[in-house]
């Protein structure tokens, strides 16, 4: 044989015999019971074990949520008699609101409890609009048809259609989300959202309802029961930030956006004179959102990450193939995985990204996160393979190293997450920015009822109404207020620091950019592009 071939020869052999010393042959038994580095709790409690010995993460976070009694859970009874519960086991019940609408409230009486909620369903059911049973609502008069009410009137009967499907939606036999096409659940699964979705969809429900009955109460002239309505939707939103998990952020963002248009539309039918509206200012400041992302970031994701990755353990110990979600040629089996070398990768981007998700300025967060983002795609990868495809570029392959292998599969892993994340650190700071507009909507009506117009400047009000000049949590700088011919008009520029000079997207979409203010009102279709709250307040 000729020399140069002999050490090619040589070279091949010592390099596969390399390789296979470091991944785990097909032969060896994988460890069972799951293999983590880190403390198994929750909220201070050790996580149950399922019968396969695999730890159960969801019967823990739904034991924890069953039990736990707020104010912001209490808040979402009122509405009651508008809408049949359909998990009434799930929801906490207030006794003093119990009491007040004359159901005995105790263990002994869950039964009674039950038949109420039957007898609603039956009275929904019967109802002639296939929808919620809006029997118990009076119309609105017929003169909040014409300007400049015709913004609330519109309204109105989004918030009609929106709960007609709902009303549709509940009387399945089954979980059902409007905003998702059926084709895309399965129903033969056990749900994998960390809390019940239907109880979710029960609160989204509810706050839609409390809306509807805000606007109805405006057009009575019953101020005072549409703020009481008013704050049951404050607290259906905060309570979904407060405990929102990963998929459940648009849920979150949705029903935020659905209480400051019912606070927007509050404000533009309120009259100016009304004597209420310190105490309402006071009384507003209870419901902030308070998303504790930061503060539960960690065991959200950490619960994400570690159930996926028990499956793919148990896939391996039984010997099967875990399906990959990208067409990759030629990939290298589960039960090759190198499991220390994806811990560890896992271990190692989570505190990463934890020390990011504790900074407060959300301009140097970003960059910090889109330094690490650019860093876990370098080099160029599977995952640049997913995003830019072309037809000049073959598929990769996974390495035939079990460690190289474990890495790559991680950071498909990871790379997947980060969406979600991003949209949990979005929501959270759309939120407190939201609720900053809110109450300083309710200080520009505060000031106007004592002073007879609008302040030049947001300086004006301080330190009588507020104690300093509110600043757009983006940017760091002041918020944007103008004076307009009928009002005026105050906006954040939002997640992407561009000033749009107001503009908004509708808000079913979440694709807005600024976050605005404005009296009077403008219908949707007349405002530029990208930004999305607005306040209305008419000064007739």
């Amino acid at each position: 044989m000729h020399p140069t071939r002999l050490r090619l020869l040589l070279l091949f052999l010592v390099v596969g015999l390399a390789n296979s010393c470091d991944r785990l042959p097909r032969s060896r038994p994988v460890a069972s019971g799951p293999i983590f580095p880190f403390s198994l709790e929750f909220d201070g409690q050790p996580i149950p074990k399922r019968p396969d010995g695999y730890f159960d993460f969801t019967t823990r976070i739904h034991d924890h949520l069953r039990g736990e009694t707020t104010p912001e859970t209490n808040a979402l009874i009122p509405l009651l008699s508008l809408y049949p519960p359909s998990k009434m086991d799930l929801l906490t019940w207030d006794p003093a609101y119990l009491q007040a609408l004359g159901i005995p409230h105790g263990p002994q009486e869950i039964p009674a409890l039950q038949r109420f909620g039957k007898s609603l369903q039956v009275d929904s059911e019967a109802a002639d609009d296939k929808s919620l049973s809006f029997s118990r609502l009076p119309d609105c008069a017929a003169g909040w048809h014409a300007a400049p009410n015709s913004e609330l009137w519109n309204w109105l009967d989004a918030q009609r259609d929106i709960l007609d499907y709902f009303g549709q939606a509940m009387r399945r036999p089954h979980y059902f989300n409007p905003s998702i096409p059926e084709r895309y659940l399965d129903l033969d699964e056990p749900s994998r959202f960390y809390r019940h979705p239907t109880l979710d969809f029960d609160i989204r429900t509810l706050g839609h309802a409390t809306a509807l009955r805000v606007g109805q109460s405006c057009t009575r002239g019953n101020y005072t029961q549409a703020w009481q309505d008013l704050k049951t939707t404050f607290a259906a939103a905060r309570h979904l930030h407060r405990s929102a998990t990963l998929s459940e952020i648009k849920h979150a963002m949705q029903m935020g956006d659905l209480a400051s248009q019912s606070l927007e539309f509050f404000l533009g039918a309120l009259p100016a004179d009304w004597p209420h509206l310190r105490e309402m200012a006071i009384e507003l400041r209870t419901l902030r959102p308070n998303p504790q992302v930061r503060e539960n970031f960690r065991t959200v994701f950490r619960l994400w990450n570690w159930d996926e990755i028990q499956s793919w353990h148990a896939y391996s110990a039984q010997g099967r193939s875990y399906p990959h979600f990208v067409p990759i040629r030629n990939p290298i089996p589960i039960d090759r995985l190198h499991w220390e070398t994806m811990f560890r990768f896992s271990e190692t981007w989570m505190s990463r990204y934890e020390l990011a998700a504790t900074i407060p300025d959300c301009s140097r967060r970003n960059a910090i996160w889109n330094q690490l983002n650019a860093t876990l795609r370098q080099p160029r990868s599977i995952i640049d393979w997913m995003l830019t495809p072309t037809i000049h570029e073959p598929i990769p392959n996974y390495s035939r190293n079990s460690k190289v292998a474990a890495e790559q599969f991680m950071k498909i892993k990871w790379f997947g997450g980060l969406e979600f994340v991003n949209e949990l650190f979005d929501a959270a700071d759309r939120a407190e920015q939201q609720f900053e507009l809110d109450q300083l909507a309710l200080a520009l009506a505060i000031y106007r009822a004592e002073h007879g117009s609008y302040p030049d400047s947001l300086a004006a009000m301080v330190p009588t109404i507020l104690p300093r000049v509110p600043s757009d949590r983006f940017t760091g700088a002041p918020l944007k207020y103008q004076r307009t011919r009928w009002g005026y008009r105050c906006f954040s520029v939002g997640p992407d620091e561009t000033d749009d000079g107001g503009a908004y997207f509708l808000p079913i979409r979440l694709l807005g950019s600024d976050l605005r203010r404005e009296q009077p009102p403008r219908p949707a279709s007349q405002t530029p592009r990208s930004d999305r709250l607005r306040y209305p307040r008419s000064v007739n």
